[in-house]
């Protein structure tokens, strides 16, 4: 099991909201300008970007024929389910990493 992530809880309290909205992952830029000085807000950026990646990266699977496809649906859910878990957790105050990729570190 991952580590527990632990920030500020003003900081958390303060921003919650902008970080459960990062975690769509074509909004991912939207603390990076609205909490540039927030490290929770900055921890879902960096989901919501990891999630924009990922899904990119389905995207691309899906031209293979038929097993491309498949994995395409299975994994467009998984992520699906990935970014809700994603919005309930920062909506909770809670840094969770997503499964599989999240603890992944690309932005600061």
């Amino acid at each position: 099991m991952a580590e527990k992530i632990v920030f500020d809880a003003e900081d958390i309290q303060k921003n919650k909201g902008i970080a459960a909205v990062a975690n769509i992952p074509i909004l991912f830029w939207l603390p990076l300008v609205a909490a540039q000085d927030s490290p929770f807000a900055k921890f879902y950026a960096n989901q919501g970007l990891l999630f924009l990646l990922a899904g990119i990266a389905v995207s691309i699977i899906n031209v293979i024929p038929l097993l491309g496809q498949i994995v395409y649906i299975i994994a467009s859910i998984a992520l699906f389910v990935f970014v809700i878990m994603g919005i309930v957790a920062a909506a909770n105050g809670e840094a969770k990493e997503a499964p599989i990729f999240g603890s992944i570190k690309i932005l600061n």
